[in-house]
């Protein structure tokens, strides 16, 4: 039995229905200054043994604040504000309000910069406005720090994230290119042009950007991260590993790497981080599922119902948990609950046939071949040139000996769009030109 495996990505879980946050908490995770992923407990020690160094108190609170710890971070980004009560420190405070999402709270954390730093003000009270969603009221504060200082940092990276959630990409490209060049060494802008590139379907575009960043800070936990999801094998792993090293209560990023970890097959890692991220947010449906496809792949369907059935809980509608439920039950030997599961991912589906590759899948193993062209039909139905459908439609006429058309579908699939498993082809192919006599031989082998 093949046991699917989920790519945690903000674009996949959208479509399953799980939650790493709203685009509001991602454009305030990118508002922090960058700075060289450490480990938070050097950090503190740090922050610790030097109470009047408003540098050390900021470093250690932005961390937290990057790391979710947002209670804690306020007070020691506070203390560094006390310490230098100058606009940036101010800012840095209400940072944590804007990455809780509490907008009042962002807006009054916005009034001591109103004499220190007018322009940065406006840009404050902007950023309180986008937590509440009322972009347009975000802009009038961005015309007026515009007003103020056209070349501020700060107004243009915010200008860029307030275009980006618009889906306005030409406006943000402008935001965010001039903010890389009043901060030349600054993973921010290049962060907000990858998320903007990727809400645009310009992966592409997005990883470059993610690289370049990486070239401006190779230990920043947050290009890590967006790398991470858009990643495979070895880099994404390395990746993930790194950001969760400098964040470990970020639940999304200790989701990711517990995917990366499941398929590259390290099982036991994968199991401590899906099991980090329900310490973290017991409710989070991504981390069940992951725990439910670790019982499955070792063997344990009961333990991996238990998970799925958590998940589904949390978020009814998500066809790819369907899938491994429909699995799971073939685990445990209930074909007919399988094929159940099964169509039921296939008729929440849409467009996306592996529900009905998986029913098909299993009706061939069953010896059933006109009940596997019942799936494999809609399949070809809605994608002529589907490459695995068309191998499995092959499947079929091969069983039935009709050798021509199996051929004819075979040779289709060859060159057909989608994944397939080519190793598997030549084979079936190469059991196609067998005669009579070696298909004989093959099934009853001299002993």
């Amino acid at each position: 039995m093949r046991t699917g495996f989920f790519r945690i990505s903000r674009v996949s879980l959208a479509q399953a229905g799980w939650t790493l946050g709203s685009a509001l908490v991602v454009s305030a995770l990118l508002l922090a200054p960058t700075a060289a992923a450490q480990d938070l407990a050097g950090l503190a020690s740090a922050a610790g043994s030097s109470p009047r160094d408003a540098d050390a108190q900021s470093r250690y609170g932005l961390a937290l604040l990057a790391d979710g710890q947002y209670r804690l971070a306020k007070t020691h980004l506070q203390r560094a504000a006390r310490l230098e009560r100058t606009g940036p420190r101010l800012f840095d405070v209400a940072r944590v309000a804007f990455a809780e999402g509490n907008y009042r709270r962002a807006r009054s954390s916005c009034n001591p910069l109103r004499r220190v730093d007018p322009a940065l003000h406006h840009v404050c009270r902007a950023r309180a406005f986008l937590v509440n969603n009322r972009s347009g009221r975000a802009f009038e504060e961005l015309e007026s720090a515009v007003v103020l200082n056209p070349n501020h940092y700060e107004t243009q990276l915010a200008l860029g994230d307030a275009h980006r959630l618009r889906n306005n990409v030409s406006e943000a490209e402008a935001g965010y290119r001039r903010a890389s060049s009043l901060g030349a060494r600054e993973v921010a802008p290049r962060l907000g042009l990858a998320l903007l590139y990727a809400n645009a379907n310009r992966e592409s575009d997005a990883i470059t950007q993610l690289r370049d960043a990486l070239t401006i800070d190779p230990s920043d936990a947050e290009t890590q991260y967006q790398l991470g999801l858009r990643t495979s094998g070895e880099e994404a792993l390395r990746l993930l590993r790194g950001s969760t090293a400098a964040r470990p209560h970020h639940a999304a990023a200790q989701a990711a790497l517990g995917d990366a970890e499941l398929a590259a097959g390290n099982h036991d890692a994968a199991k401590g981080a899906f099991e980090k991220v329900i310490e973290l947010d017991e409710n989070n449906a991504a981390a069940h599922a992951g725990l439910g496809q670790v019982a499955l792949a070792a063997s344990d369907p009961e333990t991996a119902m238990t998970r799925f059935e958590r998940s589904l809980e949390i978020v009814p509608n998500q066809p790819r948990l369907h899938v491994l439920i429909g699995e799971t039950h073939e685990a445990a030997g209930r074909n007919a609950a399988a094929y159940a599961s099964y169509r039921r991912a296939a008729a929440m589906s849409g467009g996306d046939v592996s529900a009905l590759i998986h029913a098909a899948e299993l009706a061939l193993r069953q010896n059933r071949d006109t009940f596997a062209l019942g799936f494999i039909e809609p399949i070809l139905r809605a994608q002529a040139n589907h490459a695995h459908g068309l191998f499995l439609k092959g499947e079929v006429m091969r069983a039935r000996g009709d050798r021509s058309a199996a051929r004819q579908l075979y040779q289709r699939a060859q060159a057909g769009e989608g994944e397939l498993d080519r190793a598997r082809l030549q084979a079936s192919i190469a059991a196609l030109e067998q005669t009579p006599s070696q298909r004989r031989l093959l099934s009853n082998p001299p002993r």
